[in-house]
């Protein structure tokens, strides 16, 4: 169901083994759209844990979305965590180059190859295993008209091939490389 005329589900997946990230234009019917943007209104800045937001669920489970996700991580998949980033020009801020390493959890447990520890608006986070993060997918709706001229996100074309890099390494990639 993917609805643009220049993305099939193989090209979305052909483009995500590659880059690491592939651009969905119109996936979303303005109805549903319509109903993020009047039910995520209220939010100033970023709202967290929205899974159980009713328009959120059932996004999560749409066939749209299972379509893409089933495709490039499998039919087991599902939905781990719903954030909302309001970002107006009253509520902007810059996210510094960098890799998103931690898992949102119910509860601390110590697990070999987990760690370190965080705790995000009292959410508990962790780094998990390499292997763990390589079966993650996150997704990124833009509820807005998005793109290139008002830069929504740059990403760094292929660095999910890289493993985790250090922050010296990351600086050490080529900007200029980086898409939109």
């Amino acid at each position: 169901m993917v609805n643009s005329s220049d993305a099939t589900i193989g090209d979305v997946t052909q483009r995500v083994e590659r880059e690491g990230f592939a651009i969905v234009p119109e996936c979303l019917e303005e109805e549903t759209l319509r109903r993020l943007s009047e039910e995520l209104a209220d939010g100033l800045g970023s709202q967290r844990n929205l899974l159980g937001v009713a328009s959120v669920g059932r996004l999560a489970a749409s066939k749209c979305v299972r379509e893409v996700m089933e495709a490039l991580v499998g039919s087991k998949c599902f939905a781990v965590r719903g954030i909302f980033f309001n970002k107006t020009q009253g509520a902007n801020w810059k996210v510094g180059w960098h890799q998103d390493l931690t898992i949102a959890v119910r509860e601390r447990k110590e697990v070999h190859g987990f760690g370190p520890w965080t705790t995000k608006d009292g959410v508990l986070h962790v780094q998990p295993p390499p292997q763990v993060m390589s079966g993650m997918l996150a997704i990124r709706l833009h509820l807005d008209e998005s793109g290139p001229e008002n830069g929504p996100l740059r990403v760094m074309a292929g660095s999910h091939r890289k493993g985790r890099l250090t922050a010296e390494e990351i600086a050490s990639v080529r900007k200029e490389d980086a898409m939109m």
